[in-house]
């Protein structure tokens, strides 16, 4: 799995945009690299639902925060970056609700789904 297959999907492009084309994508390589190497030591114990959980929403976030640590950003600015990615990932999921919610009977299959 990689970072664009992620509730992250779009990483790669905004830190191009945010950093340049030369520090943005080692940023992003960074990230990648340690994605895979939480994707490859990590225990899910067995559980489809945690290992969904780790490799789609926290292992990407904490790849990105490590890469910018590891870049020397302090604490607080890396911080910041990740929160504005995550709020957008979040933006993104709220309108595909927002969608799902406009249709007749959607909430009563998901529930029952649920």
């Amino acid at each position: 799995m990689k970072l664009s297959e992620t509730t992250l999907s779009f990483l790669e492009m905004d830190c191009i945009q945010q950093f340049g084309q030369e520090s943005g994508k080692l940023i992003f390589e960074q990230a990648e690299n340690i994605y895979q190497g939480l994707l490859n030591n990590a225990d899910y114990r067995n559980n489809p639902v945690i290992q969904n959980h780790l490799q789609l929403k926290l292992f990407p976030t904490m790849a990105y925060y490590k890469a910018f640590r590891e870049e020397g950003i302090k604490q607080n600015e890396a911080l910041k970056y990740v929160r504005n990615e995550t709020y957008k990932a979040a933006n993104i999921q709220k309108e595909e609700m927002k969608k799902l919610g406009s249709m007749p009977f959607a909430y009563t299959f998901y529930r029952l789904g649920v």
